[in-house]
């Protein structure tokens, strides 16, 4: 009897054991985490929105960056002021409710869009205004010959007023013209001799499933841009913000040619906070748009990166700060990471048109993060490498001259 009891006590000891072994297993393979997170680290859980959220306690997000290199996630960029015509179908109804009629309908954001090409290519500050004389919008023409001005009401002319330099002195003109004028200033280009880049990241807890990767990105990207532009001055800021509650809300690294500095900045950041979809966008708007932006033999890109709106109680914060920074001669390109929906792409893509910016959005092509939603266009651009595409987009915006993009390599593992 002794015995038995020995030999069930022994039965009972494996069985406690087997189970605690199961428990320490964690996720199965369908849901195992990113190879660069240990489980001892980081728990996965359900924030607010029902999103995954990633807690990373005691994690080194810089030795995570150097054991993941570049070139891993996908992406795809489109230009919606090259394709308006189609734009402006999903805006509208007729005989169907275009894709973004309700967004329109309930943001309101002006729609009207006057195009103007300058001869040669000259950049100049131009400002569309009413019957009063009061500026409605300001902008400034790019390096491929473009201006976009954009107001509520559709007219037959518009008055405008030009500024730009000839002859070393400041020369303003008021003209009026039509959407498509094209105007020649008589003036000879001269190539922009500073960059200023500023990189905008969302690093709510939302974000945690693409933030190291990104951040790996991002880096590469800075380096290269340097690199690659040894004959200008490069000013890098860096913006990091979340929402209202969280530890911060928005912090800011200023200008500086300190490169390094800079990247060393944002290794720092991690994926934290939020609790609800929406985020402090309009904070880091307002903050980027009151930063020192040169606007005179400058190149200015914004570069956003994010996964979620504004509250819908501040977008017209958030645009108004869009419509600040384009008056200040800066483009803005936008990265849409996982988890966005259709009214996020839709406030997205307005960011990048009233700047004369790019839309980007993340893909599943590359298996990293969760889904991606496809955007809604007229024809699929190709899928490339994110670190790739930013370097062709912000060199094109520099140069005036927009390479192909070049596809990813699906086999490549």
């Amino acid at each position: 009897m002794k015995k038995i009891k020995i030999t069930l006590l022994i039965l009972l000891c494996l069985l406690i054991l087997s189970l605690v072994g199961c428990a320490k297993k964690g996720f199965s393979d369908g849901d195992r985490m990113p190879s660069y997170y240990s489980s001892d680290v980081v728990s996965k859980e359900v924030g607010a929105d029902g999103d995954l959220e990633w807690s990373e306690e005691g994690h080194d997000d810089s030795k995570n960056q150097e054991r993941i290199s570049p070139g891993q996630l996908t992406v795809c960029a489109y230009d919606d002021n090259a394709k308006w015509e189609y734009y402006q179908s999903l805006i509208t109804r007729g005989q169907e409710e275009g894709a973004f009629f309700y967004y329109q309908e309930k943001y309101k954001l002006a729609n009207n869009r006057i195009k103007l090409t300058i001869k040669d290519k000259v950049i100049a500050k131009i400002s569309l205004l009413n019957d009063n004389d009061e500026v409605e919008f300001t902008t400034f023409s790019d390096n491929f010959g473009n201006a976009y001005l954009f107001n509520s009401e559709k007219r037959d002319t518009y008055k405008v007023k030009i500024t730009y330099t000839k002859d070393n002195e400041q020369v303003e003109k008021v003209l009026e013209v039509s959407d498509n004028s094209e105007l020649d200033l008589e003036v000879e280009k001269k190539n922009n001799s500073v960059m200023q880049l500023m990189f905008v990241i969302d690093t709510t807890g939302s974000m945690g499933d693409e933030i190291t990767y990104l951040q790996s990105e991002v880096k590469d990207v800075i380096q290269r841009i340097k690199s690659q532009n040894d004959n200008i001055t490069i000013y890098l800021a860096i913006m990091v913000y979340r929402d209202h509650g969280d530890d911060y809300v928005t912090k800011y690294f200023d200008f500086t040619t300190d490169i390094d500095a800079q990247i060393a900045n944002l290794s720092k950041e991690r994926a934290d906070g939020g609790g609800d979809f929406e985020e402090a966008v309009d904070e880091a708007f307002t903050k980027a748009a009151t930063c020192q932006w040169l606007t005179n033999s400058s190149t200015n890109v914004l570069i956003h990166i994010a996964d979620a709106p504004s509250h819908d109680s501040d977008v017209n914060k958030w645009f108004n700060a869009v419509n600040k920074l384009a008056s200040q001669n800066v483009k803005i390109i936008n990265v849409a990471s996982s988890g966005i929906d259709k009214a996020t792409e839709y406030l997205f893509r307005n960011e990048c048109i009233r700047t004369g910016g790019y839309y980007c959005y993340l893909t599943n092509d590359s298996g990293i993060g969760g889904d991606h939603i496809e955007a809604t266009v007229e024809e699929k651009p190709t899928v490339e490498y994110l670190n790739e595409c930013l370097i062709r987009l912000i060199s094109g915006i520099h140069t005036g001259v927009l390479e192909e993009a070049k596809a990813y390599k699906s086999n490549q593992q």
